[in-house]
């Protein structure tokens, strides 16, 4: 890294194991936050960041301009439930009345099946169509700038330079910089050296982009090679609501969801490489649980979909503490201004309003049993932001405080 003026502590990765508090199993992760690579891989993490937002931007135009959509790498729970809260099907083959089908799926082996030939390869093609992007739209010639205090950025006819504070990269630098950190990720322990030859360690810095990066590659590969047919065309607006966080993925609507699993028997994904299993996680209900919420078909509104709030932490066979007490040590507003962020958490996902207000209710009640909060202070919380808040749903900021106490006395 010397040529590269990144800095390099003298100190290798360990292993520790978290248990999974939901299901059998545990998650083994690379404590990396202070080792050898900890610097290059926070750069590369910033810069392939600012890669895969150049990439959500020529997705936007390409829906604009053909209805398709090729990037399904969200951030949060918010882009979802903002797209499926308006959603509402648009098939004239298919019965408006007809439940909506949802269907969800994990990787059960991704950070540690990923083969590196195909990482390397499928990061560079990513970052390519980055540059090429970015070129097409601002003719010129583009580089990706880091700072320490800005973080990436793109920056116009700039030469290439290191120093501790300021990186200039160019496409081949970037690969070289990926290749670099997927090819010496060394984990020491106390029966010897390791180094990964497959897969990316979880606990690095840049491993949600480089798993992101890598799918994408994939994806938008599938959803365009679709595009080159008038029928492939019409496959590929299925996809339009799909949604991926790293490693969870929803598919609504989608008669077609099969290519992303296959069939379990023959025929493998026709969108990832076969060392990536995918576990279908869908409920026999056809509900799905995907980034905090619970999504299923909406009886009372045919052709549309039921949004409400999922917490898995009550799937734990104990008690999980939650929210500051109101005897520590902060600002009682403070404490009282956690229950009005998770409101808008529950308004933003919930499209009931009667699951909002239940939502508010259990939270509330145990922050009064549990937490020691006062009822009044949270009944004037929940009024004051119904009362500039309630745009979304068609009932009155007076009905929903009435619902709210009755419900939580």
């Amino acid at each position: 890294m010397q040529p590269w003026c990144i800095e390099v502590l003298d100190r290798l990765p360990y292993l520790y194991m978290m248990p999974k508090m939901h299901k059998d199993g545990e998650r083994f992760i690379s404590a990396s936050c202070q080792c050898s690579t900890t610097h290059v891989s926070k750069i590369l993490s910033s810069v392939l960041g600012l890669v895969l937002t150049t990439l959500k931007g020529k997705d936007e135009q390409h829906i604009m301009d053909t209805g398709i959509r090729r990037f399904f790498v969200v951030k949060g729970y918010e882009e979802v439930a903002r797209a499926l809260s308006v959603w509402k099907r648009n098939d004239a083959g298919r019965n408006s009345r007809d439940p909506v089908e949802q269907h969800s799926y994990d990787f059960t082996t991704m950070y540690t099946k990923i083969p590196h030939n195909l990482l390397k390869g499928d990061i560079r093609s990513s970052v390519q169509e980055a540059f090429q992007y970015k070129a097409l739209r601002e003719p010129g010639q583009w580089m990706i700038q880091w700072s320490s205090h800005d973080g990436a950025c793109w920056v116009r006819d700039a030469r290439i330079r290191h120093s501790k504070e300021l990186h200039t990269f160019s496409l081949d630098n970037i690969c070289e910089l990926a290749n670099f950190v997927v090819d010496n990720t060394f984990i020491s322990n106390s029966l010897g050296l390791f180094r990964q030859v497959i897969g990316i360690p979880m606990g690095t810095n840049s491993a949600p982009e480089m798993a992101n990066t890598f799918l994408y590659a994939r994806e938008s590969r599938y959803i365009s090679q679709l595009c080159q047919t008038r029928d492939g065309m019409e496959k590929a607006r299925k996809f339009s609501t799909t949604f991926r966080l790293i490693d969870d993925l929803l598919s609504v609507d989608n008669p077609y969801h099969h290519a992303f699993k296959g069939d379990g028997k023959d025929h493998a994904s026709e969108i990832y490489p076969p060392e990536l299993k995918l576990n279908e996680t869908t409920k026999p209900d056809n509900s799905v649980e995907f980034l905090g919420m619970t999504i299923s078909s909406n009886p009372d509104r045919p052709g549309r979909l039921s949004i409400r709030v999922f917490d898995k932490r009550l799937q734990f066979p104990f008690d999980v503490i939650r929210y500051p007490h109101i005897s520590s040590n902060i600002p009682r507003s403070q404490a009282y201004g956690v229950f009005t962020g998770q409101l808008h958490r529950f308004y933003r996902i919930c499209t009931d309003p009667m699951d909002f207000v239940q939502s508010a209710v259990s939270m509330a009640q145990y922050l009064m049993n549990i937490r020691g909060y006062v009822c009044k202070k949270l009944v004037g919380r929940f009024r004051g932001f119904v009362s500039t808040q309630n745009s979304k749903y068609r009932m009155k900021a007076r009905k929903l405080t009435e619902a709210f106490v009755k419900r939580l006395l």
